[in-house]
């Protein structure tokens, strides 16, 4: 019997695939994270294009670290290389100084040096600063001598309205305020309770306005009555009631040493105040030495 043999199947070298595989996705891997890193450069040297204040001369990858040469202007923000996912040490940056005469760039410049008020707008064009707005004489007379010493600015053209001059106002406003009673009522009703906050305000107002460095202010608290009648009686009367409010006044934070209780006779004043009335002056006293 002749006796006949199969021949072997040839294995597949799945080893050798499997190499290929991996060195294809290593290869790969190696290619996107290049495209990946060169996209994030490239949006990083983006950054600088169209800014006022820049110039960039050059940009590339030498030694297996980047870089960006250039100019720029000490107000320009140069970016982090971390923003774009970089180390410090990816991105070179090599830029030199100079200064811009972008129109952004020299109001920026003339706003660090003349720290305009709130009421103030400026715009720069070819060579001229243009201020308008609302200020007083001291800041424009200052504002003209500091301009022309920014760079780019030869010429400065103001329409400025002066502020009008304060008065003081919280002196005159206490000193406006009348809380007046019916007959036997020496309490506030809800409405008085109201001006009484306004009237704390005005008072406090008082004490820190410092118009005479060798005088303080003291608040009279004037209580008008009548000789009609019980003229002792209306005068005690009227005498507590200004001693209400001076513990109300106290109660609300109002140093005790300032107020003065007094009481006036509508027959003897020409102002017209009604009768059962507290109204407040003030009164500007020499310091005691």
């Amino acid at each position: 019997i002749q006796k006949e043999e199969k021949p072997k199947k040839a294995r597949k070298p799945v080893a050798i695939i499997l190499l290929f595989i991996i060195l294809l996705g290593a290869l790969g891997y190696w290619g996107y994270t290049k495209w990946e890193t060169r996209t994030r450069f490239d949006n990083f040297v983006n950054y600088f294009k169209n800014k006022p204040g820049v110039f960039i001369n050059s940009s590339g990858k030498t030694g297996g670290t980047f870089y960006v040469k250039g100019m720029c202007d000490p107000l320009f923000r140069l970016p982090d290389p971390t923003e774009y996912g970089f180390a410090k040490n990816d991105i070179k940056l090599n830029f030199s100084t100079f200064i811009s005469l972008d129109k952004q760039i020299v109001l920026k410049r003339v706003k660090i040096a003349l720290n305009p008020p709130s009421g103030i707008k400026m715009d720069y064009n070819y060579d001229t600063l243009f201020i308008k707005g609302t200020a007083t004489a001291d800041w424009l007379t200052q504002a003209k001598a500091k301009a022309i010493t920014v760079p780019g600015i030869n010429h400065v053209l103001v329409q400025i309205t002066r502020p009008p001059a304060k008065k003081p106002r919280s002196i005159l406003a206490i000193e406006h305020q009348l809380f007046t009673f019916s007959f036997g009522i020496d309490k506030l009703d809800s409405l008085q309770l109201k001006t009484f906050k306004t009237l704390i305000t005005n008072t406090k107002s008082v004490l820190n306005f410092k118009t005479q460095k060798d005088s303080i202010p003291i608040i009279i608290v004037l209580s008008h009555t009548s000789r009609s009648g019980n003229i002792a009686a209306n005068k005690r009367i009227a005498y507590t009631r200004a001693m209400h409010f001076i513990d109300w006044m106290i109660k609300a934070g109002v140093p005790m040493e300032r107020l003065v209780p007094k009481v006036v006779f509508i027959e003897d004043s020409n102002n017209n105040i009604p009768v059962r009335t507290v109204s407040f002056k003030v009164n500007y006293v020499k310091k005691k030495k």
